[in-house]
C-alpha cells in the first residue's frame, strides 16, 4: 500500500529506560519537536512527565508521515502525532493499529505497548497516539474503535 507508514515502530512502555546511540533524539518532557520523513535509521526517544495536568507534555509530530523512516520510542505522558492522516477511527490487534476512514484503511503502525495509550484526531486532520492521559494534550477528540 503506497500510504503505509513503513517502517514506524511506537513503543509505549512507561518503565523503559533508554541507552543513547548516536542515532537517537531525545524529546522530552515540555519540548515539541517536529520532523519531516527524513531520518532514516534515526530513533525518536519521547518521554515526559507526569506534571502536566493530564495533558502530554513531550510532543514529536511528524509531518509527512506516509514517508517517515525513523523509529519512535514513546514513553508515559507523551504523544506522537502523525499530520495529514484523516482517520475517523481505528483497531489494535496483534502489536499493529490500524486506522481507518471510513471503511477505507489509511495507514498500519506495529505498536508494542505495555503503558497503554489513546488515539485522538482533530478537524480529521491528523492522528496522535498519546500515553498516560486520558485525553489529548491538543484537545482533540479520542478515536472511537472501528466497527
Amino acid at each position: 500500500m503506497s500510504d503505509t507508514i513503513n517502517p514506524t515502530n511506537l513503543i509505549a512502555n512507561p518503565s523503559m529506560t533508554f541507552a543513547k546511540p548516536a542515532n537517537e533524539v531525545d524529546v522530552t518532557a515540555g519540548q515539541r519537536l517536529t520532523v519531516d520523513g527524513s531520518g532514516k535509521g534515526i530513533t525518536y526517544v519521547v518521554s515526559g512527565d507526569n506534571t502536566d495536568s493530564g495533558n502530554a507534555n513531550a510532543v514529536l509530530t511528524i509531518t509527512d508521515p506516509k514517508h517517515f523512516k525513523g523509529t519512535i520510542d514513546i514513553g508515559s505522558f507523551a504523544a506522537v502525532v502523525f499530520q495529514g492522516i484523516a482517520a475517523d477511527s481505528y483497531t489494535y490487534s496483534d502489536n499493529t493499529l490500524t486506522l481507518y476512514s471510513g471503511n477505507r484503511v489509511l495507514d498500519k503502525l506495529t505498536v508494542e505497548s505495555n503503558g497503554g495509550f489513546a488515539i485522538g484526531g482533530r478537524f480529521n486532520n491528523f492522528v496522535e497516539l498519546v500515553t498516560g492521559v486520558i485525553h489529548s494534550g491538543f484537545g482533540g477528540i479520542i478515536l472511537p474503535v472501528h466497527t
